[in-house]
């Protein structure tokens, strides 16, 4: 793995920036997305309802399956479904299926990431699994 902050670089599975599932940040983009790796277990709680003020949100599911609710419609997204939520926008997103789910959170601009990291250090040293960001 590089750590040339403007260089090209290969990350291998299990290694990210700041945690292995940040794949790009702010640092690697100049901040113009961060790109995220993550993996939802069943029973996981649901993320509840929100809304991003300054990041456009897409999502791109890789295996299983999650559950989206954006701007009071529900859809299911299986394997190979894109969802694309506007900044501003309200959602919330859930597992649910029965096996793992893997999924490509992308933000524009960059700068979230930094919330996900530390909620997984802080669930890591809780000794909490439900807050960390698996990837």
């Amino acid at each position: 793995m590089s750590n040339d902050r403007g260089g090209g670089y290969i990350l291998e599975p299990g290694q990210g920036f700041d945690a292995p599932f940040v794949k790009a940040g702010k640092a690697q983009t100049n901040g113009a997305f961060c790109f995220l790796e993550l993996v939802s277990q069943p029973g996981r709680p649901a993320v509840p309802p929100h809304i991003h003020e300054l990041e456009d949100e897409y999502f791109y599911v890789a295996e299983g399956e999650l559950l989206f609710r954006v701007a009071g419609h529900t859809g299911l997204a299986r394997a190979g479904a894109f969802v694309k939520i506007p900044k501003g926008t309200v959602h919330s997103h859930e597992h649910s299926g029965v096996a793992n789910a893997r999924y490509i959170a992308m933000f524009s601009p960059a700068g979230v990431e930094g919330f996900f990291v530390e909620r997984t250090q802080r669930a890591i040293k809780w000794g909490s699994s439900d807050d960390i960001a698996l990837g």
